[in-house]
């Protein structure tokens, strides 16, 4: 059975490496993927800016 729940302090890791995956599978045939790379790696500095 799947539980959904709200998010909590201390998911940030598992968020974080779900959206890159997303990203890095929704857009492997449309950027590069330096430019993928790059795009993640602003998020995660973003969002430690927050």
């Amino acid at each position: 059975m799947i539980e959904i729940r709200k998010v909590r302090n201390g998911d940030e890791r598992s968020l974080a490496f779900v959206q890159a995956e997303s990203w890095k599978a929704a857009f492997k045939n449309i950027l590069s993927q330096e430019t993928i790379k790059a795009s993640i790696l602003h998020r995660v500095v973003y969002c430690k800016s927050i």
